[in-house]
């Protein structure tokens, strides 16, 4: 009897060990679906840089129109006051799988370096699944 016991348990143990992985598998393969990008990765003074938000994964996301843009500095990333909006409408959006939507950043007078579009979204409704967003691109001068 005590023999039974063993293998039920390690019975129980790989099956619970599968699910998890499974379930965690599930989860990653809707993060990594979630795409930002810009239309060109090089561009000069005066140009629009062209952002799109993809949702390549199994289910909605939600996100709100904030976002940020920063510049390399030589050391660290800190926020550019020039190119991030003073202010944002405060709606929800939710984009199904499949969808995306895109919206354009001047580039008016912006010193040459290194830039990335910040964007953050929600992978559930209840705003706990979050992943930051990346998108990087170089203004020539």
């Amino acid at each position: 009897m005590p023999k039974l016991l063993v293998i039920g348990g390690v019975f129980f143990a790989i099956a619970a060990l599968l699910l998890g992985y499974l379930a965690l598998t599930l989860y990653m393969a809707g993060q990594e679906g979630v795409i930002l990008k810009t239309d060109k990765k090089v561009y000069a003074n005066g140009e629009v840089v062209e952002v799109k938000l993809v949702n390549q994964g199994g289910g909605p996301i939600w996100f709100g129109s904030v976002y940020r843009v920063e510049y390399y500095n030589g050391s660290a990333w800190v926020l550019s006051d020039e190119l991030t909006p003073d202010f944002f409408t405060m709606e929800l959006r939710i984009l199904q799988p499949g969808q995306s939507i895109e919206w354009n950043i001047p580039l008016n007078d912006v010193a040459p370096g290194k830039y990335r579009v910040v964007k953050e979204v929600w992978l559930d409704d209840s705003g706990k699944e979050r992943i930051t967003l990346y998108a990087t691109f170089e203004v020539r001068g």
